[in-house]
């Protein structure tokens, strides 16, 4: 038989753990639901990031025009800030279909492979969306070393050796594939510098025996001379 007493104590106990089951659910919810907002708060700033940052930050490609006039150009660019790059470029004259003539303005007779330039560029795209298509401006500083030959194996061979120094403004299109592909079409306008031009013969005359000799000889100096140095742009390029 039950006590009054214990009957009374045990319906109390049961009233508080009741009490504290319903609290301790209570409190549970207003975690999930503190959690929930969080995430979600998380999720729209996520969503809410620069359009800016969404660039990729690094594009390589190359200049397929160049093969046209004064050869192929490889470049990678960097992202420094927001839609803006800088980079460094390598183009190869020996390949340019033009380039001894756009060069040394006269018809040469042996183009060297050694001829090619390098320099620095940046590049500025105006949309900063992500996968946008854009218009885009740029600049090139460089150098370049060419050589070539005139009348090449005859006794009036002359060979010309040019160090050029080159400025060069860009504008064009991109137009972006997929997720890592684009493409650029513009055009490329400068001028070079021909700081060091120099013509020599590669024949002396031996006045003893009457033979010409393999023997290089200053015959002018064109240095100084700026000619004009353009280049049409269809890159095919990747980004990352």
């Amino acid at each position: 038989m039950r006590t009054p007493i214990r009957s009374l104590t045990i319906k109390r106990a049961g009233i508080t753990v009741c009490l504290c089951l319903i609290y301790s659910l209570s409190y549970s919810q207003s975690l999930s639901d503190n959690f929930t907002s969080d995430f979600n708060l998380t999720g729209d700033e996520i969503q809410s990031q620069p359009e800016d940052e969404k660039w990729p930050s690094v594009n390589l490609s190359m200049n397929l025009a160049g093969f046209l006039l004064t050869g192929p150009v490889i470049q990678a660019d960097f992202k420094v800030a927001k839609s803006t790059y800088i980079g460094a470029y390598y183009v190869y004259h020996k390949l340019g279909l033009f380039a001894g003539k756009l060069i040394f303005d006269s018809d040469i007779t042996s183009f060297s492979p050694k001829s090619m330039g390098a320099g620095i560029h940046a590049k500025h795209y105006f949309k900063n969306g992500e996968k946008q298509n854009s218009w885009y401006c740029g600049i090139y500083l460089g150098y370049s070393y060419n050589e070539a030959r005139y009348n090449s194996g005859f006794p009036n061979e002359t060979v010309e050796r040019v160090n050029d120094l080159l400025i060069i403004g860009s504008g064009g299109y991109r137009w972006n594939f997929g997720e890592h592909l684009y493409v650029i079409t513009g055009i490329q306008m400068g001028v070079a510098y021909a700081y060091d031009d120099k013509l020599y013969s590669s024949y002396t005359l031996n006045p003893g025996t009457g033979l010409f000799v393999k023997e290089e000889t200053l015959h002018s100096d064109y240095s100084g001379d700026i000619y004009p140095y353009p280049l049409p742009e269809i890159t095919l390029g990747i980004d990352f």
